[in-house]
């Protein structure tokens, strides 16, 4: 597993406040980018070598693409 070459993402690393690091990838619905999953936290923990860093881009890219799928299915069950 890993980030794949086509796979956006956006992060900033001590840019908004000095130790804060945030990794964010869309969400989309019909190819249009609806939303963002984010995930922030100390520049120590997701920051601390390139591998983590990585590793941790993977995982919310990963969600962001569950979540899109989610959305381009037909709905069969639920109110809303």
């Amino acid at each position: 597993d890993g980030l794949a070459s086509g796979d956006a993402i956006d992060m900033t690393v001590d840019e908004l406040e000095v130790g804060l690091t945030g990794i964010a990838a869309p969400v989309t619905a019909g190819g249009t980018v609806i939303a963002a999953l984010g995930l922030s936290g100390p520049t120590s923990r997701l920051a601390d070598t390139p591998e983590t860093t990585e590793r941790m881009a993977a995982d919310v890219v990963a969600q962001a693409s569950a979540i899109s799928a989610r959305l381009g299915r037909p709905r069969t069950e639920g109110a809303a």
